[in-house]
């Protein structure tokens, strides 16, 4: 039985990793199919031909309006849209994932918290703090995604 250890192994373990893979297998077979570059496709997008490459090896998480623009570009007919949500929640950590898709379509919520203020009345200020001051203190790159992704459960209530 093998044993996971240490963050890379357990974020390879994350089956979120596969999703995001397969959307960046997809992403290549149309763009390729349109007879595009990475670099080529980076500019239509105002992306860098790195950003490219890091979505399609699923290093990077495409915002939504990202895939919109990808599959309108790429004539995917919907191909990359219906891979939307699922690739918005790998945002979040593994443990939280069911949580969001919840929190999406709850109609109510009730929260007591006494101690810091609940993520979805967090401004971006105070969640970029707390994911700041954590320890081991994770990578720049790490804490922006997890401030956009708090952030963006802020839409379910506008």
């Amino acid at each position: 039985m093998a044993q996971i250890t240490g963050q890379s192994s357990a974020r390879e373990a994350d089956p979120a990793n596969e999703l995001l893979r397969c959307f960046g297998r997809q992403m290549k077979i149309l763009r390729e199919r349109a007879g595009l570059t990475q670099a080529a496709l980076a500019q239509q997008l105002g992306y860098s031909e790195a950003q490219i490459a890091a979505i399609e090896q699923g290093r990077r998480i495409p915002r939504p309006e990202t895939i919109d623009r990808l599959d309108s570009l790429l004539n995917g007919n919907g191909l990359l849209i219906a891979m939307k949500r699922a690739v918005a929640l790998t945002r979040y950590p593994a443990f939280f994932r069911d949580a969001a898709r919840i929190e999406e379509e709850a109609v109510e919520f009730h929260a007591y918290a006494v101690l810091a203020v609940p993520g979805l009345l967090q401004t971006e200020e105070y969640a970029r703090t707390m994911f700041t001051v954590r320890r081991p203190r994770r990578h720049e790159d790490e804490i922006e995604e997890m401030v956009a992704a708090r952030l963006a459960r802020h839409k379910i209530y506008l």
